[in-house]
């Protein structure tokens, strides 16, 4: 049976918050405000009090932080992303410059641009003869392509 709704009172949003900032589970912060798991987590969503970390975890990191390590030695002993730990010290309140980004694979739009533009000589792969193609799409020549056109426009003869 679902309870009765209770209007959320000044005193148990800091309650909420405080529990909130000090990793407390969930269910445990329900139990102490005597609300539902999920009444408790939307409640903080809607007071904007981001995303749960493990206290654990950020006491960890920050202890490491404070020892003079980098990002990236935090990020090989805890096994977390250098992004990661970046976003928990952040969180924790530390000033620190933003990790660059592992650099993309993609290949650049110019290059992709230039690959596609780009007109090479190919052998038509119907008649064997070359002719300067467009594209690595294109690989009939035209005299071909127009001895094609007529089949898209045939119609189909089921058998």
């Amino acid at each position: 049976m679902r309870r009765p709704l209770k209007k959320w009172t000044p005193q148990e949003d800091e309650r909420l918050a405080a529990l909130w900032a000090r990793g407390v589970s969930g269910p445990e912060i329900a139990a102490a405000l005597d609300r539902s798991v999920a009444g408790a987590y939307s409640r903080a969503a809607l007071l904007g009090l981001g995303r749960r970390v493990k206290k654990i975890d950020i006491d960890r990191i920050e202890e490491l932080k404070k020892s003079g390590l980098t990002h990236k030695e935090i990020s090989t002993i805890t096994g977390y992303s250098v992004q990661r730990i970046w976003h928990y010290l952040k969180m924790a309140g530390f000033a620190s410059d933003r990790p660059a980004r592992p650099k993309s694979r993609r290949m650049p739009d110019a290059r992709i641009k230039s690959l596609k533009n780009r007109k090479t000589k190919r052998a038509c792969l119907k008649c064997d003869k070359d002719f300067m193609s467009e594209g690595p799409h294109n690989r009939l020549c035209p005299a071909c392509r127009e001895s094609n056109a007529f089949i898209c426009d045939a119609p189909v003869q089921v058998l």
